[in-house]
């Protein structure tokens, strides 16, 4: 039996994570449907669910009251002891029809994700390194709001960080209350939950816009689907196709990205808001304003996207101004409330007509020779990126000026989507963060690719031979990136870091600082696998989004001249300014200072050495 990050047996973690998800999510997103004298709709409890746990966990952290995180959420589930009585489901897809898909997703979760960041039989730490900056942020992240608020930069103690951290409440909810590790999370339980979730969703919001039943069962396959970037193999680095064009969901799912339940939440207020319109009640309204609100604490691109086709429904439908209206406001006052609270003077936000080909070049570390030949390069990507959805372009047209507002705001959701990637948003001037807006985007363009190719279909005489063929040239990219996924090493991180790590926890508190090297080739150790804070780390490149290049600068100085001044008096005065309780070294790294006159070993290990300082023997 092998054994997941905290160390826990895999069955004993799936229980415990299961009755969390029941008690924290799945019961009170169900009791406020009750509360609001609502019928149930399976599309809606995870969603309602997801935004409830954060707001309670997160009420908690502010208040610094956490036995309110659990009192809430058992109260909620009271209520639905004599709420539940004469309950009657709303209509809509049943959520055994998203069994089939959700099986298979689970399946190649299985081949690529589940086996990754966990402990080995021989106690060392098996590390996926597939997307582990992206991975271990999160992780660190999720640390820090399991003991404060505001949580602090990983990799930067002592920076306030702001940020869209809605899904990271939830998952430091499971941390705190469960003992769910961040990493387990991530490889193992929320990419599958999130996945279920999106699914279901996926078939609420095509059954509300009028979808026919054959697109309602569809729909959730082609999170599968991916673009035409495997005509782009032939180049030497080309590696995970899906990721290349910056126009696939897959990564989203298989790495846990916010992107997925922000997409979620989109769906389940869409689906709110079409019940609302058709007379079924008042309270779908207050939902549809809840999940508007909660879409930009996921992922703040996605509320762009989804105010954009609230804007536009606004405009087009007379007789539904008012809801949409309302719901609209909530979105556009939550997202704006966001980016003022974030910094948003930090990001920059123009027009770049040649960024998905510069992303491209980034992607395979090549310099390209002009934005001439950039330019040159775009109608091969436009072409590549969209894929088999170029087909559907017409239908979410279509869609876009119909009379209903779901079928609106979906339209307009997957038609702006390449347009808005011809902008550059970044907060560090490295990272183009438009890439999200195809990345969503693309997911409901599928939609309606599927209604036009099942209007096609049903014009042919061999409607069989045209799915086929759809599905080939689909999947190509898929293939390449589950295998290559699922067939690249894991680092081996010894079990000796793993004891450190294990004693380091036993003798610090959640936020105290530990001093390491600025350069780690792996993420250090303390912040993911125990939630300690470091001083300073090279290897988290998102630190520039929450500092200044000066700040940063001076931090790395000062934690480089810790490991290289021979004047402990000076390493002692370094250690007091960062408010340092442990100093971490791998291998062979060492002091040039006498390390005796201000450290007390803790561990040292062939692999890994840890200290405790202790400043009274400095003095």
């Amino acid at each position: 039996m092998w054994c997941v990050a905290d160390g826990h047996g895999l069955a004993t973690s799936i229980i415990v994570y299961c009755l969390f998800v029941v008690l924290t999510i799945v019961g009170p997103g169900t009791a406020l449907l009750r509360l609001l004298r609502l019928k149930i709709d399976p599309a809606l409890v995870l969603p309602i669910g997801l935004c409830c746990c954060a707001v309670i966990y997160w009420l908690s952290l502010v208040l610094s009251s956490p036995w309110l995180f659990p009192a809430a959420s058992i109260a909620l589930d009271t209520t639905l002891v004599w709420t539940l009585r004469g309950t009657r489901r709303a209509p809509g897809p049943s959520v055994r029809g998203a069994l089939p898909v959700f099986i298979a997703m689970a399946a190649l979760f299985a081949l690529t994700q589940y086996s990754v960041n966990r402990c080995g039989s021989k106690g060392e730490f098996l590390l996926d390194t597939t997307e582990r900056h992206d991975t271990a942020f999160h992780v660190a992240l999720t640390w820090e709001l399991s003991h404060s608020h505001p949580p602090q930069v990983p990799g930067l103690a002592g920076t306030p960080l702001r940020y869209h951290y809605g899904a990271h409440l939830v998952r430091a909810a499971a941390l705190r209350w469960a003992g769910i590790h961040p990493y387990d999370a991530l490889a193992r339980f929320d990419l599958t939950l999130w996945a279920g979730a999106l699914m279901i969703a996926m078939r609420g919001a095509i059954h509300a816009m009028g979808g026919s039943s054959r697109i309602v069962a569809l729909a959730p396959w082609t999170l599968f689907a991916t673009d035409f970037s495997f005509l782009f193999a032939g180049i030497e680095r080309a590696r995970l196709w899906a990721d290349m064009l910056g126009a696939t969901f897959l990564s989203c799912l298989f790495f846990a990205n916010a992107a997925v339940p922000a997409l979620m939440l989109s769906l389940g207020c869409l689906i709110a808001v079409e019940r609302h319109l058709a007379g079924e009640g008042r309270g779908w309204l207050a939902v549809a304003c809840l999940l508007g609100a909660a879409t930009p604490v996921f992922k703040v691109f996605m509320s762009l996207q989804l105010l954009a086709g609230f804007v536009v429904a606004f405009l087009a439908l007379r007789r539904a101004r008012l809801s949409l209206g309302a719901v609209g406001l909530t979105c556009a006052l939550s997202t704006a409330a966001l980016v003022l609270w974030s910094g948003g003077d930090r990001t920059e936000i123009a027009l770049d007509l040649v960024a998905p080909i510069r992303a491209v070049y980034d992607y395979l570390e090549l310099s390209p020779s002009g934005d001439l030949s950039l330019f040159f390069w775009m109608p091969a990507w436009l072409i590549a990126s969209l894929g088999l959805r170029v087909l559907g372009l017409r239908a979410a047209a279509s869609a876009a000026a119909s009379q209903r507002s779901c079928a609106v705001i979906l339209g307009v959701i997957a038609l702006s989507a390449w347009p808005l990637r011809l902008t550059r948003i970044t907060a560090d001037g490295r990272f183009n963060e438009s890439s999200y807006f195809t990345v969503q985007g693309g997911v409901i363009l599928w939609i309606f690719t599927l209604i036009a190719l099942s209007r096609l279909a049903s014009r042919l005489r061999s409607p069989w031979t045209v799915s086929l063929l759809c599905v080939a040239i689909s999947l190509p990219s898929t293939v390449e990136f589950v295998t290559r996924k699922a067939l690249t090493p894991l680092v081996r991180e010894a079990a000796d870091i793993v004891l450190a790590m294990t004693l380091l926890d036993r003798l610090s508190e959640p936020g105290d600082v530990v001093l390491t090297p600025t350069y780690s080739r792996y993420p250090p150790p303390p912040i993911v696998l125990i939630g300690r804070r470091i001083a300073f780390s090279e290897f988290l490149p998102y630190r520039r989004q929450f500092s200044s290049d000066s700040d940063l600068e001076a931090r790395s100085r000062q934690v480089r001249r810790f490991f290289k001044t021979e004047d402990v008096r000076e390493a002692a005065g370094i250690a007091d300014a960062l408010d340092a309780s442990h100093v971490f070294l791998y291998g062979k790294q060492s002091f040039r200072f006498a390390p005796e006159t201000l450290l007390d070993p803790v561990h040292e290990g062939r692999e890994a050495r840890l200290y405790r300082i202790v400043r009274s023997n400095a003095q």
